[in-house]
């Protein structure tokens, strides 16, 4: 799971941060109280995402 700890300014390391919040404003906009269901279910989903794709990109560096 990936945390806002540790931000750093270049945009590329922080994506699934940026999206993450972009999605939670969307979905309190969209759903208002049932936005925090939904956000949990899309926070799973990205770390996943941000784990396969942090896992192919070690591997690309080796």
């Amino acid at each position: 799971m990936f945390t806002t700890k540790g931000i750093t300014k270049d945009w590329r390391e922080n994506i699934f941060q940026y999206i993450t919040v972009v999605v939670a404003i969307l979905l309190v906009i969209l759903f208002k109280y049932e936005a925090i269901s939904y956000f949990v279910i899309a926070y799973v989903i990205l770390s996943i995402i941000n784990t396969l794709t942090a896992k192919k990109a070690e591997k690309s560096k080796i």
